[in-house]
């Protein structure tokens, strides 16, 4: 044996101990650190925590919010180098479907899609033709119009179309709406006198709008747009840069209820709008505000890519609805107090009843709409309409009386037995 490799060796261990190899056991955990201060929010350039629509509306849609972060000016903070860069610009929905197709194809059947369509002055095809038996177009323009006269239809999509004439005012009267499901002529507005009825619902029936001028020079219209259409830069903010760059720029994805209640939301919404009896449309952040669903998103029920209204087998097997009633309320689907009910009628039946009018109700009972309140009240002496605005549940009047009534498809039944059924039904 070499005894002169001792000494090496065990010089070459000490300093493999030094260098850590041969660790001792961990150290006592030290106290906790303070908590660090309150990031920034991105848009908030000057860090004063307040809104400053001058300086952080950086892409001039009237709002300061997650899609400035994207326009941040050039000053070496923002990770972006060269002195060319200037913030994202739109692209449209077409270039979206270049990668989306599954997103874009289902869209293209949904009401977003179908918001706002621009005639050319010529009778319009609909958008969706030939993509599914969806709603059609009125044939005709309304009464007294020609479709020379017409710069755009406002919706159509399931329930009814209002018109634009060739100066962006609305057309207002006893026939000015086209109602689509029973295919006939309805009042409209007809309180405001032609030509008066400013076109100021573009903020939420088209991309890329901004609160400022005359689209094509319209008088009536109020503000300026990129596209007709809630398209997909209506939510995920403009796409140029992640079009250029989709790995390293990535869209934003915001699933609050918040961002859809910017355009599902009437005046206020701390108030539910009523009139003639039955809930106004275009408020079920409203409706979800007032009760305990408020915790939730609307994406976590549905798929805002979607139709809620049509079933398409191929891009939309359920109507956009990600997430069944049942899943949460299993319990309560257990108990059913009747198996009948539970055949036909399901949770939506009696917890989301058509207490809504977009375009005529079908009886005093019923609307053509559902509305998102889901708590039933079970006192039979509350009204679900007080005027002009309305109680924040379903009233037992709509949730049973839409079905068993005389005017309802199924037997009409006494308040004392609808009662009697309704107290402890899911016990």
């Amino acid at each position: 044996m070499n005894t002169t490799l001792i000494p090496v060796l065990t010089a070459s261990l000490l300093t493999i101990s030094a260098c850590g190899l041969f660790e001792g056991p961990d150290g006592p955990t030290g106290d906790a650190g303070a908590q660090g201060p309150q990031g920034s929010p991105c848009w908030d350039l000057n860090g004063n925590g307040e809104v400053d629509p001058d300086t952080e509306d950086l892409n001039g849609d009237g709002s300061v919010d997650v899609y400035d972060c994207q326009g941040l000016a050039n000053d070496g903070s923002d990770g972006q180098d060269g002195e060319d860069w200037s913030p994202p610009s739109m692209v449209g929905a077409s270039t979206c479907n270049d990668c989306h197709p599954e997103a874009y194809e289902a869209w293209l059947r949904s009401g977003h899609a179908n918001a706002l369509l621009a005639t050319g002055g010529v009778q319009p095809t609909e958008p969706w033709s030939g993509l599914g038996s969806f709603g059609e177009y009125s044939a005709s323009a309304p009464d007294g119009h020609a479709w020379a006269d017409i710069s755009y239809v406002i919706g159509g999509w399931a329930r009814k179309q209002v018109f634009v004439d060739a100066s962006g005012w609305v057309i207002t009267g006893d026939e000015a709406g086209w109602g689509q499901v029973h295919e006939g002529w309805l009042p409209y507005e007809e309180t405001h006198a032609p030509g008066t009825l400013a076109f100021d619902c573009a903020r939420c029936h088209t991309t890329g709008y901004r609160p400022e001028g005359n689209q094509g020079g319209l008088a009536g219209a109020v503000g300026t747009w990129e596209a007709e259409g809630v398209q997909c830069e209506r939510c995920h903010g403009n796409g140029s840069q992640h079009v250029d760059d989709p790995y390293m720029v990535s869209m934003p994805i915001d699933r609050s209820a918040e961002l859809c209640g910017e355009c599902h939301v009437r005046e206020s919404v701390t108030e539910l709008e009523a009139q003639d009896g039955f809930l106004r449309d275009a408020q079920q952040w409203s409706e979800l505000f007032h009760g305990k669903k408020h915790v939730m998103d609307c994406a976590d029920c549905h798929n805002p890519h979607q139709s809620a209204h049509y079933e398409d087998g191929t891009h939309n097997p359920d109507r956009g609805i990600q997430v069944e009633c049942e899943s949460c309320h299993f319990q309560q689907a257990a108990n059913q107090g009747s198996a009948v009910m539970a055949g036909f009628a399901g949770c939506t039946g009696c917890h989301m009843p058509d207490i809504v009018v977009v375009a005529e109700p079908e009886h005093a009972w019923m609307g053509d709409h559902p509305a998102h309140l889901f708590g039933i009240n079970v006192d039979m002496d509350e009204d679900q309409v007080d005027g002009d605005t309305a109680n924040p549940w379903v009233s037992m009047g709509f949730a049973c009386k839409s079905c068993h009534s005389a005017e309802g498809a199924w037997t009409a039944y006494s308040d004392a037995v609808l009662l009697e059924e309704a107290v402890g039904y899911h016990d």
